[in-house]
């Protein structure tokens, strides 16, 4: 796991060492093991290799790749990258893993491929001097890559299937660069920090900015399982070299379903347990990380060592059900409380995220991966389970919301009304009440299952982000985001079943953009490699092949999952209500820092840059506070939309203080 840049310049220009030093460093934290700088003149291949330290490049050098290594697997000096074949025509900078390559391996050195390292990374070389671009359709793992093609002088990028490795692009007035953070491109002047207001709307309106735009314009992001071969001139060939299918489906019984996903499951785990550093696991005692643990344990030599972490915040732990997991698995367990100080932490995560981002359990992961760092350098996890076996509550509301539409308005309005009575009692924003409150309100104003769904998965709807925006602003942005992003992805998945149709558009949307995220973040942060065996390609496609039922059926998510779970996993671990990974920012939002937001939101950058009109703000706040409604998750995405204007759009290329503080894996850097 690691970070990878480059730079080229179609013109011939050197590339200055400076530019490729600075990206390079921006991403410090994501491997601080070693580093490597590969600087190359196009034209006549001449190329000089360095490690940290860069030296004077070889005349006309105008392509350069740089690479911060996180090692895990080959930890010798054979695995530096960049990483080239025998004759220097081919290098490879490369983050991720690949899951198969000792599979690939073999096969390679059957066909006379000689290796220098035990690396997946020389693999992937050599497969692509067998099969040129169609290699990417036979690695399996995550992975976000750069591969130079000395031969064709071309450039091809591409990130895994599921979109867990993230890779930026920018491009200007001849010349091509990329990076696995944005804030290596500004850093290095390769991007201007000029704002997309098109961006800045949509991630008001989802919690994150949707691929490929960026928050910045002349910056693009890779989607998942997409391909660009970049030609001597720039000229990009964009291709999607995979798809997950719905169809067909497989004809099984619930037992034989449930036996096939055994198996299918236990070698995606068995395929993650490779590793030549400490290996562990998150466990947080719900059923998708409780069964892969359960499955590790079948698999791993020894005692798994998994790690759970306790807030001390009554509602929000989850301690006790890991507990019942770690002792009914025989594991080595850990048991981390933590005092988050949000004042303290969010300088770090904006800074971290580079773009604007909403979802507040980026904070519980943050200190989650800090803590198993201590530990081990590699931790399996439960990502995927919800997205592959439907175990969103929406699903069924979406479902239920297709039956109800033909009910007369006045019945709808009934059960709006009763719901709302009954969420403002249970007083959680999330829970039953408050989803069939807005099931019914929806409904009720005649909306579609898109814009329904989009209030529940939603921040802002556009008439509440017009209330917000300056007359100004307003003009700045013109017509507002509604919706069309996920119907672009929705109008191209041809799958028949309601369930199954939205669980697709998460898998395009939520998942890669805010989900996977938030756990790459997360956990390079500390230069922690994290991996999803329920986010195997093959467990992926296995499920989606599966008939709807098996999934959900009634009330029960998941039913297949479950089903294998109470084999593996006690009952009343299995049978648990679904709880989220957070922490009561919410109720940190009406006590001790109440002070803290009005300074930040009423006369932060939001009002001082007329971004936002002051009254809207304190009416949002106020609501709040007072409890006449849960803005938890929306005065998030402002507060955290505030300091991301003074830090990063208005702030210096380099980390806060706190970043320094609460990021060891800066402090720690051999490189």
């Amino acid at each position: 796991m690691c970070g990878i840049c480059g730079i080229w310049n179609h013109d011939g220009r050197p590339v200055e060492p400076e530019a490729l030093a600075a990206a390079s460093e921006a991403f410090l934290h994501r491997g601080p093991d070693d580093a490597g700088h590969l600087f190359l003149n196009s034209r006549t291949g001449e190329h000089s290799l360095a490690g940290p330290k860069i030296g004077p490049p070889p005349a006309g050098a105008n392509v350069a790749l740089g690479h911060r290594r996180l090692s895990i697997i080959d930890l010798s000096p054979a695995g530096r990258q960049p990483m080239t074949n025998e004759d220097g025509t081919i290098w490879l900078t490369f983050n991720g893993e690949i899951y198969n390559f000792l599979e690939l391996r073999d096969r390679l050195l059957a066909r006379g491929h000689a290796f220098k390292s035990r690396t997946d990374t020389e693999t992937i070389i050599h497969l692509y001097e067998e099969m040129n671009e169609e290699f990417l359709t036979e690695i399996h793992g995550m992975f976000a890559l750069a591969l130079w093609d000395g031969r064709r002088r071309r450039l091809i990028l591409a990130r895994d299937r599921a979109g867990k490795k993230p890779l930026w692009l920018a491009q200007g007035k001849n010349f091509t660069a990329f990076a696995s953070e944005l804030k290596s491109l500004t850093a290095a002047g390769l991007a201007e920090k000029e704002l997309d207001y098109k961006s800045l709307d949509r991630f008001l309106a989802y919690g994150y900015v949707p691929s490929p735009g960026a928050i910045f314009k002349g910056v693009r992001k890779l989607r998942p399982a997409e391909s660009l071969v970049i030609d001597n001139d720039g000229a990009i060939l964009q291709r999607k070299y995979w798809q997950l299918k719905y169809e067909p489906k497989q004809n099984l019984s619930l037992a034989e379903a449930k036996d096939g996903l055994r198996e299918i499951l236990q070698q995606a785990v068995a395929r993650r347990l490779i590793s030549d550093v400490p290996l562990g696991a998150f466990l947080s005692g719900g059923t998708d990380s409780s069964v892969v643990v359960a499955l590790m344990s079948r698999a791993a030599a020894g005692a798994v060592r998994t790690f759970s972490v306790g807030f001390g915040e009554r509602g929000f732990d989850e301690l006790a059900y890991a507990r019942v997991v770690a002792r009914h698995c025989k594991t080595q367990h850990m048991e981390i409380m933590v005092r988050p100080d949000l004042v303290k932490a969010l300088p770090a995560l904006v800074w971290l995220y580079g773009e604007p981002y909403a979802d507040s359990s980026a904070l519980p992961s943050f200190y989650l991966a800090r803590a198993t760092r201590r530990h081990v350098t590699v931790a399996l996890n439960g990502d995927g389970g919800d997205e592959s076996f439907l175990g969103y509550r929406r699903f069924a509301g979406l479902r239920l919301a297709a039956r109800l539409k033909g009910l007369p308005r006045p019945l709808l309005a009934a059960g709006r009304e009763l719901c709302k009575f009954l969420s403002g009692i249970k007083a959680h924003d999330r829970g039953a009440f408050e989803y069939g409150y807005r099931l019914f309100r929806g409904l009720t104003g005649g909306d579609s299952l898109l814009k329904t769904y989009l209030s529940w998965i939603g921040i802002f709807s556009p008439a509440e982000r017009a209330a917000l925006y300056t007359p100004e602003m307003a003009a700045e942005l013109g017509e507002l985001e509604t919706g069309g992003y996920l119907a672009g992805i929705l109008d191209n998945l041809p799958i028949t079943d309601l369930a199954e149709r939205f669980a697709a558009l998460d898998v395009s949307s939520y998942l890669p953009e805010d989900l996977l995220v938030k756990m790459d973040m997360a956990t390079m942060a500390h230069a922690l490699e994290a991996r999803s065996p329920l986010l195997d390609t093959a467990v992926m496609e296995w499920a989606a092949a599966l008939p709807p039922e098996l999934k959900l059926k009634g009330g029960v998510h998941k039913r297949v999952l479950k089903e294998l779970a109470r084999d593996l996993l006690p009952a009343e671990v299995v049978d648990r209500p679904k709880m989220g990974f957070g922490l009561p920012v919410g109720r940190w939002f009406k006590g001790p820092l109440k002070a803290w937001l009005e300074k930040w939101l009423l006369d932060g950058p939001l009002t001082s840059e007329g971004w936002m009109q002051k009254p809207a703000l304190h009416l949002l706040l106020n609501e709040h506070i007072a409890g006449q409604a849960d803005h938890t998750h929306r005065i998030w995405a402002l507060v955290f939309l505030a300091q991301w204007m003074e830090l990063v759009l208005q702030g210096p290329n380099r980390p806060p203080a706190e970043a320094m503080e609460l990021m060891p894996a800066l402090a720690r850097a051999k490189v």
